[in-house]
């Protein structure tokens, strides 16, 4: 079950780094919080990815998830916040981002 989360949890983070990138033309996030909102839970579903603004804090952040939450009224949503998200070229160019929080549950992968 461990093993498992935490594999979850990289694919996750790996995700978000990626878009947080392709989305936002910025290679960081500048020590600021935002969203990533996935939709039926669905990790490989990008197109259908939600992204909030940038915040100063983690409540912020996880306040607009609830509010999208509440919006969509769909219990398979999945969401989290990061916190200052930078480009890693060692790691390839991928996002790694200080802190990353759950919100809503485990999305599907």
């Amino acid at each position: 079950m461990k093993k498992t989360f935490t594999i979850i949890a990289v694919f996750l983070a790996l995700i978000l780094g990626a878009w947080l990138f392709l989305s936002n033309g910025s290679s960081e996030t500048k020590g600021k919080w935002q969203a990533v909102y996935y939709p039926d839970g669905c990790l490989s579903c990008e197109e259908n990815y939600m992204w909030s603004p940038f915040f100063n804090s983690a409540n912020e952040c996880i306040d607009w998830v609830h509010t999208k939450a509440k919006t969509r009224n769909n219990s398979n949503d999945a969401a989290e916040c990061s916190f200052d998200c930078k480009k890693d070229y060692d790691l390839g160019g991928i996002m790694v981002c200080k802190e990353t929080v759950d919100v809503l549950g485990k999305p599907s992968l």
